[in-house]
């Protein structure tokens, strides 16, 4: 198998790109992601103006809002792929991704477990199975696979480029970072950037995935 390779540079170059050239698109999307993401607190706050004492109502509320966050989510993974398949995403797309919920869910929390027992136990372990499992989310949109195969997929696709893979995800932290400082408008601007960038990531480390196993087996490869 050859070696795996990717740009980093190229990644961040075309997630800009693609921000700049359709900043109307993404801007819609940011606030709409914002409104979502506070309606839930406004909520609260009025109901607490009026001295409503519904604990129960709120948590239902706060849930629901968080089902709605995740598949906004998963609608923001399909536009940015969209954008690297060199094709026009709309709005719509943003809802695309709903009947994939449980899929996710479901995957997120198998996934989850032994990630926060390499946390808990000595961090470098945890951050390794990030790296490794975090790319199950494409599988599922990309290709509409199910829970083991997204999984069992996302361990090979990361296999043998872990630590360029887990720089990358270091560099998009700190941007999202940098957009969380600068508030609400940085954060529509950097969510869109790393956004695209990682789909770019994904689709082109894509062709170089050793796709031709009789088995889709899990080797602990860096």
């Amino acid at each position: 198998m050859n070696k795996k390779d990717f740009s980093i540079d190229n990644a961040l170059r075309f997630g800009w790109e693609t921000f700049r050239n359709n900043i109307g698109l993404f801007i819609i999307i940011g606030i709409f992601n914002l409104v979502i993401s506070y309606t839930p607190d406004l909520i609260d706050w009025v109901l607490e103006s009026y001295g409503a004492q519904a604990p129960v109502l709120s948590t239902v509320i706060g849930i629901f809002y968080v089902i709605i966050e995740l598949g906004i989510a998963l609608g923001y993974t399909k536009i940015a792929l969209i954008f690297c398949d060199g094709e026009q995403a709309k709005i719509a797309d943003l809802f695309s991704c709903f009947h994939l919920l449980p899929r996710y869910l479901i995957t997120l929390i198998i996934i989850l477990i032994p990630v926060l027992v390499g946390l808990a136990l000595f961090i470098i372990p945890g951050l390794y199975l990030i790296v490794r499992f975090l790319w199950f989310v494409y599988f599922i949109i990309d290709f509409d696979e199910g829970i083991i195969v997204s999984i069992k997929k996302s361990w090979r696709f990361s296999e043998g480029i872990v630590l360029k893979l887990f720089l990358f995800g270091i560099i998009l932290f700190a941007i999202n970072l940098l957009g969380f400082l600068l508030f609400l408008v940085g954060s529509i601007v950097t969510t869109a950037i790393t956004t695209v960038a990682g789909a770019y990531v994904y689709r082109e480390l894509l062709p170089q995935m050793d796709d031709n196993r009789e088995s889709l087996t899990f080797n602990t490869t860096a």
